[in-house]
């Protein structure tokens, strides 16, 4: 399990709100209750997932692009999945990905 602020974690609680309300028979208010948050959040997700056509993950956002291709960044999430305690510098060794300059 994805430690709990990360955006891994939060597509997980987001896909799990989604699939309550459409597999179940429980409204905004039983899962706010069953998952322990506000009604505001489930009633969002839900809205947002019927409007995207199902989809509970977040949408890509603006910003510098990155460094790394996709598929070397499943083979550290598989890293980090297996060995969730290796520290930085192992990861980027397994994986085969350089940390760039480090500054003194």
């Amino acid at each position: 399990m994805a430690p709990p602020h990360t955006r891994r974690a939060r597509e997980d609680r987001n896909r799990e709100i989604y699939a309550l309300y459409k597999h179940t028979d429980m409204g905004y208010n039983k899962i706010s209750k069953l998952m322990n948050l506000s009604k505001s959040t489930v009633q969002t997700v839900i809205k947002k997932a019927e409007n995207h056509g199902g989809n509970t993950h977040d949408a890509p956002r603006a910003g510098r692009p990155t460094k790394i291709t996709d598929a070397k960044r499943q083979v550290i999430l598989d890293i980090i999945d297996t060995e969730p305690h290796l520290a930085l510098r192992d990861i980027t060794l397994k994986a085969n990905v350089g940390l760039g300059k480090v500054l003194p």
